[in-house]
């Protein structure tokens, strides 16, 4: 089903904004998870064709929520060189960035898990009882109630 909406889609996001669904796709690899759930690609603006018909690179465009358009700027070099070996030639040669704080996908806060039971509480007290420092205790009580509540 999807290799049939790449086949339908590809040619109308190539003949608008002068990309694939597969870069898209690939966005989250090419600029790193971090960035990639603050931003997007938009299009790639080619340039005229020469006199001569020489290719010229293109000018990827990326919307970025403005939290992230600062930390996305230093990353720009890298972005066009995964960007570049992901089309397997030199296709763009600079990036531009438009900070936009709606349409950019986020990921949804996780939901609150119920708090322990008594007896999860418990077992929890009494595996970790044996140890002396406190700190280290109360350490090892979180991360078995984190365990407690992600079994669940």
């Amino acid at each position: 089903m999807s290799s049939l909406a790449a086949k339908l889609v590809d040619p109308l996001l190539a003949k608008r904004v002068g990309m694939t669904s597969a870069l898209m796709g690939a966005w989250p690899t090419i600029a790193g998870v971090e960035i990639a759930d603050q931003s997007r690609p938009l299009k790639i603006k080619w340039p005229q064709r020469a006199l001569d018909g020489e290719f010229q690179p293109g000018q990827l465009i990326i919307a970025a929520h403005p939290m992230a358009a600062l930390h996305l700027q230093h990353e720009t070099s890298l972005i066009i060189e995964r960007v570049n070996a992901f089309f397997g030639y030199t296709a763009i040669k600079s990036v531009r960035i438009e900070q936009r704080a709606e349409g950019i996908a986020k990921k949804p806060a996780p939901a609150a898990k119920p708090p322990l039971s008594e007896a999860e509480k418990k077992r929890i007290d009494g595996a970790v009882a044996p140890v002396e420092n406190e700190r280290l205790q109360k350490a090892l009580k979180a991360i078995g109630a984190n365990i407690l509540r992600d079994k669940r």
